[in-house]
């Protein structure tokens, strides 16, 4: 899904500009009876992988390295478990305490116009070459030690939505491809196990419809793709008791959202 954020950001910032110089006075009065930063804002669109930033990131795995560097995160090619230490050694991180945002490349290079939202997973696209993109993944998939560092990183920021000091509720943003069976429960099972349900978030359903990334979300029919999305969902609030995991994500689900690549000219579909 490209976007030329940055261009269409300074756009409405100037448009803002325009609207302030014409209606100062109208904003002043309006200003006196209210406190912008008393209401109740909502963050929507945004990935739950794209929750922290880059420098907490960077914090916590560095805080990993030092203090979980022991944890078995992959089985090597001899069939030997490689230690969260090893795989950091491998991929050219001696001294994880160098690490930085700069060193990672997890900002977007300076000249880009347009970003892609997967860009960062891609060992061709992020700044920071194939190391950054594998360390990425181990940290921001649920694929990868069944998601035991995604959660332990984004659950004190789903937390944090519910302490007295925050205004701001949030709507993040899980994918679901459909094209692998039991996707739904495993999602659920995800979220109950580690407890990121918070009173302040409710979560929106991305379904992916990228041509040039399909390759990625093989099925074999559109029908089978299909049963994957929604069958699950027919079951589970036919009988809650039967899937109660899943059950509570609907519950805790308040959109589905259906992304494509705008940009380039679609060659293909599923038959």
């Amino acid at each position: 899904c490209r976007s030329a954020c940055r261009q269409r950001l300074k756009i409405l910032g100037k448009k803002y500009d325009t609207y302030r110089i014409l209606n100062c006075d109208l904003e002043e009065q309006l200003s006196a009876a209210a406190d912008m930063f008393a209401m109740q804002k909502v963050d929507t669109s945004v990935r739950l992988a794209t929750a922290c930033n880059a420098r907490d990131f960077v914090r916590f795995v560095k805080q990993k390295a030092g203090q979980n560097g022991g944890d078995v995160v992959k089985q090597g090619d001899d069939g030997c478990a490689v230690t969260l230490t090893q795989y950091m050694q491998e991929l050219g991180i001696q001294d994880p305490r160098t690490l930085c945002v700069e060193t990672l490349g997890l900002m977007p290079s300076p000249y880009a116009t347009l970003y892609r939202h997967f860009d960062v997973f891609s060992k061709m696209r992020p700044r920071g070459g194939e190391k950054t993109a594998k360390l990425l993944k181990l940290f921001l998939k649920r694929t990868h030690l069944k998601g035991k560092y995604f959660a332990e990183l984004v659950k004190p920021i789903l937390q944090g939505r519910d302490s007295p000091q925050s205004s701001t509720a949030t709507q993040y943003i899980v994918p679901i491809t459909g094209c692998v069976p039991g996707e739904w429960q495993a999602l659920a099972e995800w979220l109950h196990e580690h407890d990121l349900y918070t009173a302040n978030n409710r979560w929106v359903i991305r379904i992916p419809c990228v041509a040039e990334i399909r390759e990625h979300f093989r099925c074999e029919t559109l029908q089978q793709q299909l049963d994957n999305l929604f069958e699950p969902l027919w079951r589970a609030s036919a009988e809650p008791a039967k899937y109660p995991e899943l059950h509570r994500l609907l519950l805790n689900t308040v959109a589905f959202n259906v992304f494509s690549d705008e940009a380039p000219t679609q060659k293909g579909v599923l038959p």
